[in-house]
């Protein structure tokens, strides 16, 4: 009897490798907001950032071993993405809805402004919000999004493997199903798939108790 460890170690590798690209997506400025004629990071404090650090923390759960969270990605992969795709809509909107307005309380003291010769104050401008482009961190979330969806398509509890025929098998499995070879107890590490010998308390690979 094998188990497929070698798929196990690189899905796990995986995950920490997504579970890393997510936070730092994250924590990167997702636009360049336009405001007093300059340009300000946005960072991701929104649903958007909040949902895509909930399926950093499933991923990096996932990784270490928890069969749990191989549902607990799926789930939340789905507001992730979501959120993920309506986040420069709601910026957009954030600014029309909360800066535009405070931009039509200056009108008065603008026209005081040109009056003597001044430039008037911008605090807004409708256009540049309307352009408004996503930075590379939006990007790269879209694509760990994608990785992560993809990912959990291979990613199935571990296969038992016949001595005899090489046939597949579950964990729960007594028998082989293609030639009724019964799976012997498992003489590898659960944790790391090294050889395990009789007496043995802990694995000789990576030293944890078997």
């Amino acid at each position: 009897m094998k188990r497929d460890f070698g798929r196990r170690r690189i899905l796990s590798l995986l995950h920490f490798f997504l579970a890393g690209a997510l936070t730092i997506a994250v924590c990167l400025p997702w636009a360049q907001l336009p405001l007093f004629g300059v340009e300000i990071p946005a960072l991701a404090l929104n649903r958007a950032g909040l949902a895509g650090l909930l399926l950093s923390f499933s991923l990096t759960f996932r990784a270490l071993g928890g069969e749990m969270f191989r549902w607990v990605v799926r789930v939340a992969l789905i507001p992730a993405g979501y959120f993920w795709y309506t986040a420069l809509t709601s910026i957009k909107t954030w600014g029309m809805k909360t800066i535009g307005p405070l931009q039509l309380k200056l009108a008065g003291m603008n026209s005081g402004l040109a009056k003597m010769g001044m430039e008037p104050l911008e605090i807004y401008d409708a256009h540049a919000w309307k352009t408004l482009e996503p930075t590379r961190a939006w990007y790269m979330m879209g694509a760990c999004l994608v990785l992560a969806a993809l990912i959990t398509i291979f990613d199935r509890r571990s296969t038992l493997i016949c001595s005899r025929c090489s046939a597949g098998g579950q964990e729960t499995d007594a028998f082989c199903h293609s030639c009724g070879t019964a799976f012997e107890p498992e003489k590898t590490c659960s944790h790391c798939g090294g050889s395990k010998s009789q007496g043995d308390e802990f694995c000789r690979r990576c030293g944890r108790r078997h």
